[in-house]
């Protein structure tokens, strides 16, 4: 999700398909600057996404949300990601409110 906020897919070796097709990298995608953060729009219901040609996810929206320089999504719910992204946020995630002492 930083990727995307940044505008880097393509160098961060993130690679987009839609209905198993390659399409180019940033045609699902309506992006806007809304403040410090990016509003997403997918002009599809749902993208696959492979990064660096081994691990497969996929972004599923049907309503728009905006991605903060860190990569969250708000609001959380607005965006469901599938595969290999889910398995990873969910193990590294921590509360966004989270503090080191």
């Amino acid at each position: 999700m930083r990727s995307l906020y940044k505008h880097k897919l393509e160098e961060n070796n993130f690679a987009i398909y839609h209905k198993r097709f390659q399409v180019p990298t940033y045609k699902f995608f309506n992006i806007s600057e809304e403040g410090k953060s990016q509003k997403i729009e997918l002009l599809t219901d749902e993208l696959s996404i492979l990064y660096d040609k081994t691990e497969q996810s996929a972004i599923v929206s049907k309503n728009a949300f905006t991605i903060d320089q860190f990569g969250n999504p708000s609001p959380p719910e607005a965006i469901l990601l599938k595969g290999i992204m889910s398995e990873k946020r969910i193990s590294e995630l921590l509360p966004l409110d989270y503090k080191i002492n």
